[in-house]
């Protein structure tokens, strides 16, 4: 047995060392490991043996993010319960964030005040971490010397007065006093202008988006973010060329332009955080897009299909929507009187090969702008804006009498249907805020 002054001895068949697990006999001395020895070595006199049979022994863990709160707020927790509760699951030593005590440790007077606070409480060891504060750049050194870990800040609001946030000014002045030194400053790097925009409330707990609207997506990507508007401002120009050269008769125009609608929009709605039915929805409506400039049946069913995969995905993105039950019902039954009235008056003028497949895309569009309505005022606009706009390519199809310049009210209706619904999911995830 290693060293004359163990006093007590640790067995476990499974003994948890850098090798790996083994049977092995842990020898301390004053409270500190002495030595890591097979399992069957004699057990000095005078040392007390616990012996914990196939249970396993490991080295404490160590937990260097904890809040304290001591002293100051010790009804949220305390030095006491704290370090007891790390014992308890296995935890021995941990580190106290710098902040929610009263005073913070934010200079060498107060990192004094936690420490004595801490010393006839504490059952484990404890470090601290100190705090950089915008008034502060002349204590980080003076704290690092005292026995600080290293330091802690926010770039957004903490929560507590006492401890206000840095602006890109105080970062930097903290960033190159504590490099001088060779600390470490660790960061909530939220950025404070996106988390304003963050709503208050999530959307209702039953809807699918309320994760989503939870938090605001942009906060940590802000370098994506900031291409979302250039990103709209391009999907916006490209479609008023598309539009203007419709009118104009110029289909070259509508050839290069309309193919970049869709995956503008797309780019759009992933800078700006849209989950991926919305994006998905859109490129497969591009798929459809492009089927369509070609004037032929096969053309025509396969950008059906490439759209209808679309619609799935609006549908999968939309839903239950149990909270507006009600209101949909009641736009449900209207949607289905449309299409039933619809289809009976487009039947016999259809090729008699595309009335299955028009009936059964009918059928999903309608479900689709349906349930659209979950998501609000502009996704309901949007659904039935979709509904519109095929209703007009069946009826181009079908013969009917049309509208002047028809292309141009087909790809309207279809442009400002794929924008608000886009917009409308994208205002669920933002907490009913475009």
């Amino acid at each position: 047995m290693s060293g004359p002054d163990v006093n007590l001895v640790l067995r476990s068949t499974r003994v948890v060392t850098p090798e790996g697990t083994r049977p092995a006999t842990v020898a301390v001395a004053g409270g500190t490991i002495d030595a890591v020895l097979p399992y069957d070595t004699e057990v000095p006199a005078g040392a007390r043996l616990e012996d914990f049979g196939d249970d396993v022994l490991l080295p404490g863990l160590v937990d260097t993010h904890v809040h304290v709160n001591d002293p100051g707020r010790t009804e949220w927790e305390g030095f006491w319960t704290a370090t007891r509760a790390a014992a308890a699951g296995g935890i021995t030593t941990l580190l106290d964030m710098p902040l929610n005590s009263l005073p913070p440790t934010t200079t060498v007077e107060n990192l004094r005040i936690k420490q004595q606070v801490a010393a006839p409480k504490a059952h484990v060891d404890t470090g601290f971490w100190g705090g950089a504060l915008p008034s502060n750049v002349k204590d980080l050194r003076p704290l690092y010397e005292a026995g600080v870990f290293g330091f802690k800040c926010f770039l957004s609001p903490s929560g507590v007065e006492e401890f206000p946030e840095l602006d890109q000014e105080q970062l930097a002045r903290s960033l190159a006093e504590i490099a001088g030194f060779g600390g470490l400053l660790i960061v909530h790097a939220e950025d404070p202008h996106h988390l304003a925009d963050a709503p208050q409330r999530p959307g209702p707990g039953t809807h699918p988006m309320s994760a989503t609207a939870s938090r605001p997506a942009p906060s940590g990507t802000a370098g994506a973010g900031r291409f979302a508007r250039p990103l709209l401002g391009a999907f916006l120009v490209a479609a008023a060329v598309d539009l203007t050269g419709l009118l104009a008769g110029l289909d070259t125009v509508h050839l290069v332009a309309k193919p970049l609608l869709m995956p503008l929009l797309a780019a759009y709605a992933a800078v700006r955080g849209g989950p991926r039915p919305l994006i998905a929805a859109l490129l497969f409506g591009w798929g459809g897009d492009v089927f369509l400039l070609a004037d032929n049946d096969l053309a025509f069913l396969l950008g059906m299909g490439s759209f209808a995969v679309g619609h799935v995905c609006y549908l999968t993105l939309f839903g239950r929507g149990q909270a507006r039950t009600r209101a949909s019902l009641a736009a449900g039954i209207a949607y289905a009187v449309v299409l039933a009235v619809f289809l009976v008056l487009i039947w016999s003028d259809l090729p008699a090969e595309l009335r299955v497949p028009v009936a059964g895309y009918s059928l999903l569009l309608t479900a689709m702008a349906w349930r659209a309505g979950v998501l609000g005022r502009y996704a309901a606009a949007g659904g039935a804006l979709f509904l519109l706009s095929d209703a007009l390519i069946a009826t181009g199809i079908a013969e009917w009498p049309r509208l002047p310049a028809p292309d141009f009210w087909v790809m309207l209706t279809y442009i400002a249907a794929q924008l608000l619904l886009a917009l409308g999911v994208l205002r669920v995830g933002r907490g009913g805020r475009p």
